[in-house]
């Protein structure tokens, strides 16, 4: 099976997210808040990124994120605006409100030969 870069030279990227100081957030508030923290984080992600792109918790408080038929340059912008948008966001756990913020990078898939290790 061909890949859309290959067919159509569409480009994607791939974007790793990790929650900042998480493991603060679990010593302050408890593992069921950081729980909720998580959960909450990857309904974010799915509601602000689009219907063909694909969210995956990669593991602890890593996320993967699939952008497709996106350049380095857009995904750039997209994880920018994510980055934005959540720092503003408050998660709501037992009556407390938690803010956080998330590092992240990315890398573009623009050569079909090579594989997805590469």
């Amino acid at each position: 099976m061909r890949s859309g870069l290959e067919r159509f030279h569409e480009l994607s990227c791939i974007a790793m997210l990790d929650l900042d100081h998480f493991k603060k957030v679990n010593e302050r508030f408890g593992h069921l808040a950081g729980d909720i923290v998580l959960q909450e984080f990857a309904r974010f992600l799915c509601r602000k990124t689009r219907t063909g792109d694909t969210v995956v918790r990669f593991g602890g408080e890593e996320f993967i994120v699939l952008l497709t038929k996106t350049a380095a340059r857009d995904a750039l912008r997209v994880i920018e605006r994510l980055r934005n948008d959540l720092s503003a966001h408050l998660i709501q756990t037992d009556g407390q409100q938690i803010s956080c913020t998330f590092s992240g990078g990315i890398v573009e898939i623009n050569d079909p030969s090579k594989p997805l290790e590469y």
